[in-house]
């Protein structure tokens, strides 16, 4: 989940996702508040785009279209069923 973008005292990355484990061992203490000019993480970047895509309604209703095994019919499947 996205969060007010915090860096630490020393770090040379600024984070801004709360599901990334490191970013919450980050103490209260040690962070500073925005970016401060510096990199968004890889990890909180990539991240965002999960919950970006996740809430995108045009992708929320997407359907895959799959065909079996052996080539014959084509099943639809919604896209939430397959993460």
């Amino acid at each position: 989940m996205r969060i007010q973008a915090f860096h630490s005292r020393l770090g040379m990355i600024y984070h801004d996702n709360d599901d990334y484990p490191f970013a919450r061992t980050i103490k209260p203490a040690s962070r500073r508040s925005g970016e401060s000019g510096l990199g968004l993480c890889m990890m909180c970047r990539s991240l965002d785009k999960e919950d970006d895509e996740a809430n995108d309604p045009r992708l929320q209703q997407a359907q895959l279209e799959v065909t079996d095994g052996d080539g014959g019919a084509q099943h639809r499947i919604d896209d939430q069923q397959t993460r």
